[in-house]
């Protein structure tokens, strides 16, 4: 007589087939939840509970499986308990059955698996204008949105809405967005869009209008596959202001479906619009639009935009580091020293505020890492330029502050691939060209630095005519003198601060000695800045008068311009003058981060500048 065993009795009550049978389906369900799931939009959390229930089932599973079995009239009974001592060879683990139907289930499921990881790179578009097939390049352009209200007059808010809606899309984890800088300047370049696709690196392009009627809305939006030219979907959104957060959140969920990509965001939650009051979100708007024009009256305007929606809205951190930003550029480091102390404390607290709120602000990062440098905390500016870089490295701003602590900093070379960089991503930034045109005079490139001022003039900056004028002084102050003054007075009839216009340097290459002093005088007293001051002294080649001047220790802050650094002016650089200054101004404590330029060398506790080749090797 056989002995009744535990493993006889698993196989007599077919708790192994019970086992096998379970394992195969739960494998093939899994499989086809993972690729089912993502397709019909439900959250990710369902997926997760599909395999939590699927494992605690294979324990309760075995447990029916012991305790109970079928009769043959289809019923379920108690399993019998086995008698000690039957006879004969125990049943197989695995009938013929259940091994064909094991086998069929684990065929499947390899199947499924197989079929998801070797799917196509890509499947043809269906002509259809809501579903298409699952996409592999995930990447994106958000065009501007065109202006087709009645009277034209709302650009601001048809750009806005487009980049709010770009925004949007690009912080959801699986989309490879393009920056705006990039989408928006190809908008009246007359390329189709497949060219503009090629052109971006992307594979869809979201273009669309608005039309605006007081109230009343109207927004078109359409998703185009660009290798194919076709529309995967679109759709009209006939709403009222206060549903603009609505409609950008309907598009970027019909984008997701679409493209197949759930709209989560690095942190795993859903990305959806901040809303706030439609009034203060219209003003919002425009004041960005009027930023953007970089010229003191826009300026101006958009502050008080702005200061509107902060106090409507405390807790909106884009308005609240847009503001820093305006008060930012809303003047220069020329003025009382008190009250420049007191805007840059304004700037920061702002800052702060939006950082608290959003620690992800890329411009808030940028906005405080210049208020750094301003300070003379270079070091502390690096790393709010790079973290801003990091975070969003298609801001031209980080890209162009960058640029001007590297040239600060005599690191001409790093200056020049940052501000190629920043007009990469914004070509028409005049505040850029002119940082550019300044690098090419350090490189005693006269002429394609004229050409340069004269774009910033082009592009709306008043302030190319000075930068003109104070070149050709440099190239032949004798034979340029006329041309330069014609310069400058048209730069001051077009706008230009009059802080940044030198007329003096006119008056002394004439002939009035007294006008070198008095323009030195005008430094001193925060009536010219010290930038503008150091091209007009270096253009006269004036050099001991700006050694004299940067011995008074009283500046906030100005920086040098670029053509401190070039080779002429070696010498010059030599003066342990010109090293202390920048020593007080915090550059010193950046050469020590970073290391100093190509032509200075450290010297105990301090550095010596203008060395030669030679001089700096040994």
């Amino acid at each position: 007589m056989a002995r009744v065993t535990l493993l006889s009795e698993l196989k007599r009550r077919k708790v192994f087939r019970v086992a096998a049978v379970y394992a195969a389906t739960a494998f093939v369900v899994l499989q086809a939840a993972d690729i089912m799931l993502p397709r019909v939009g439900v959250p990710d959390w369902v997926m997760s509970l599909v395999v939590v229930l699927t494992v605690l089932g294979f324990p309760v599973a075995l447990v029916l499986a012991w305790a109970l079995e079928l009769t043959p009239e289809g019923g379920i009974k108690r399993t019998a308990v086995e008698a000690s001592g039957t006879s004969g060879d125990p049943p197989p683990v695995l009938g013929k059955r259940t091994l064909f139907a094991v086998s069929l289930l684990v065929v499947l499921g390899i199947g499924l698996g197989a079929g998801w990881f070797l799917r196509p790179a890509s499947d043809p578009a269906p002509d259809s204008t809501t579903a298409v097939g699952l996409p592999v390049d995930r990447s994106i352009a958000v065009l501007p949105f065109a202006d087709l209200s009645p009277e034209g007059d709302q650009a601001y808010f048809s750009d806005g809405l487009a980049e709010e809606i770009l925004n949007l899309l690009a912080q959801v984890r699986d989309l490879s967005v393009a920056s705006r800088t990039s989408a928006f300047s190809l908008e009246s370049s007359g390329l189709s869009i497949p060219e503009i696709a090629d052109r971006l690196g992307v594979q869809y392009i979201l273009e669309g209008s608005v039309r605006r009627a007081g109230d009343r809305i109207r927004v078109t939006a359409q998703l185009i596959d660009a290798r194919t030219d076709r529309h995967l979907w679109s759709e009209n959104f006939d709403r009222t202001l206060a549903d603009v957060f609505a409609v950008q959140d309907e598009i970027a969920v019909a984008i997701g479906e679409a493209l197949q990509v759930r709209l989560r965001g690095r942190d795993g939650g859903t990305v959806t619009a901040t809303q706030i009051a439609p009034d203060l979100y219209e003003r919002f708007l425009q004041s960005r639009f009027l930023l953007r024009q970089r010229n003191l009256p826009a300026i101006a305007r958009a502050t008080e935009l702005l200061e509107e929606v902060v106090e409507g809205e405390p807790g909106y951190a884009p308005a609240l580091a847009q503001l820093a930003e305006a008060h930012l550029l809303s003047g220069g480091t020329a003025g009382d020293p008190e009250e420049l102390r007191e805007r840059f404390d304004l700037i920061l607290e702002l800052v702060g505020r939006a950082l608290a709120i959003d620690p992800s602000l890329a411009g808030a990062h940028a906005v405080r890492g210049n208020v750094a440098m301003t300070r003379g905390e270079y070091r502390a500016a690096l790393v709010d330029y790079r973290r801003a870089i990091e975070l969003d490295p298609d801001d031209p701003r980080a890209h162009h502050w960058l640029a001007l602590l590297y040239s600060d900093a005599g690191h001409l070379d790093r200056a020049e691939r940052a501000i190629a960089e920043s007009l990469r991503l914004d070509p028409e930034n005049a505040n850029a060209q002119g940082w550019r045109a300044d690098l090419l005079v350090a490189r005693g490139q006269w002429d394609d630095a004229l050409d340069v001022a004269r774009d910033v003039v082009e592009l709306g900056n008043p302030v190319g005519h000075v930068a003109s004028a104070m070149y050709l002084m440099a190239i032949d102050p004798a034979r340029n003198v006329d041309r330069a003054e014609s310069e400058m007075r048209l730069a001051l009839a077009r706008g230009a601060p009059a802080d940044m216009v030198p007329l003096k340097m006119i008056e002394f290459a004439r002939g009035d000695e007294a006008a070198l002093g008095s323009l030195m005088d005008d430094v001193r007293a925060n009536r010219l800045w010290l930038f503008i001051a150091t091209t007009a002294l270096l253009a006269l080649e004036q050099r001991e008068a700006l050694l004299t001047l940067l011995e008074w220790d009283e500046f906030l802050y100005d920086r040098l311009v670029p053509m401190v650094w070039s080779s002429e002016r070696a010498a010059m650089r030599r003066d342990p003058r010109f090293v202390d200054y920048l020593r007080r101004q915090g550059v010193v404590d950046l050469w020590r981060e970073i290391g100093p330029p190509p032509d200075c060398v450290e010297d105990g506790d301090t550095f010596r500048c203008g060395m030669s080749r030679e001089e700096s090797d040994r």
